[in-house]
């Protein structure tokens, strides 16, 4: 019977048995066998810089867009909605004021037509702050983590695209009306075209703070 020999049950590196892995330092920083293929790896000195100027970055375009981007597509809501609702308004008096008045008399000289004018001139006011919060919540749905972000964008859209839109409503009906009228003159008739205007200026300010509400509350909500 054969004794195993002093070398075999005490190696010569201490109690580690030939097949474990050894843990040589370097430094004071203790680092696994390189065989094992294993280990956390520092991460890169330009990583904190890496990462602020990508933060720096998307302030201006977040998600990887231009602000202007988003700022054109709610506008964009604005003004096609502002040509539907102003063909919309010129076709349908187009039809009434060949139904209803007699040629070379004025289209306001008609109840009918008188009516459906003032209540075509009206609807963009109407329209508008409606139009301002559900494009105001769709924009703060697209900026979840940017809720003053998206309420300043919201807000300058809406007020840009409630201007467009209400411009091109009036427009185009009043435009009909020109167009009817003895000698294509007398405008929109008896509507005051300059009080019309300032009614416009007046009324893009609810809009725009409806739109920022709206952007605001969509972005929290997502958030």
């Amino acid at each position: 019977m054969t004794d195993e020999s002093a070398d075999d049950r005490f190696p010569a590196d201490g109690w580690h048995s030939k097949t474990e892995p050894r843990v040589e330092s370097d430094g004071g920083v203790a680092r696994p066998n390189a065989d094992l293929g294993r280990g956390t790896e520092l991460p890169p000195a330009d990583a904190g810089n890496a990462a602020a100027e990508s933060t720096d970055e998307s302030l201006l375009s977040p998600h990887g867009r231009s602000l202007l981007a988003y700022v054109g597509s709610v506008v964009a809501v604005f003004v096609a909605a502002g040509v539907g609702l102003g063909l919309g308004s010129n076709f349908i008096l187009g039809f009434l004021i060949e139904q209803f008045v007699e040629p070379g008399a004025s289209p306001t000289d008609s109840t009918l037509v008188s009516i459906m004018l003032l209540h075509n001139v009206i609807t963009p006011f109407l329209v508008g702050p409606l139009m301002a919060i559900g494009a105001g919540a769709l924009l703060g749905r697209a900026l979840p983590d940017r809720p003053l972000t998206a309420t300043a964008v919201g807000g300058t859209a809406s007020l840009v695209g409630f201007y467009l839109m209400t411009g091109l409503t009036l427009f185009l009906t009043i435009n009909v009306i020109a167009q009817y009228s003895t000698g294509g003159g007398g405008g929109g008739g008896a509507l005051d075209q300059a009080a019309l205007g300032k009614q416009v200026i007046e009324s893009g300010i609810p809009a725009a703070l409806v739109g920022a509400a709206g952007a605001y509350i969509g972005s929290y909500i997502s958030d």
